[in-house]
């Protein structure tokens, strides 16, 4: 999970990371597929647009927020936009 600021709307988001550095992230029938392989996403609470394959770069990461219907267009974002990277959540 990773937090980063929304310049348009100047507010503070949250985001699941779903593709890494190198990987291949594309949806197709709602579902995420990452190098070509459909992903368990439990978290989603709804589908996302399908979308063409997008290689990502070695400085690049992938994000979706849980709302997909309500996630912003600030999917593709490079890892020095982050505030934030929640690694282990406090018990």
């Amino acid at each position: 999970i990773v937090i980063f600021n929304n310049n348009e709307k100047n507010i503070d988001v949250v985001k699941r990371v779903i593709g890494l550095p190198g990987e291949e992230v594309e949806s197709q029938e709602g579902s995420i597929l990452i190098n070509s392989e459909r992903i368990n996403d439990p978290w989603a609470k709804s589908f996302v647009d399908d979308f063409v394959k997008i290689q990502l770069k070695d400085d690049e990461i992938f994000v979706l927020g849980d709302q997909r219907t309500l996630s912003s267009s600030d999917s593709l974002m490079t890892r020095g936009g982050l505030l934030c990277q929640i690694t282990k959540c406090p018990r």
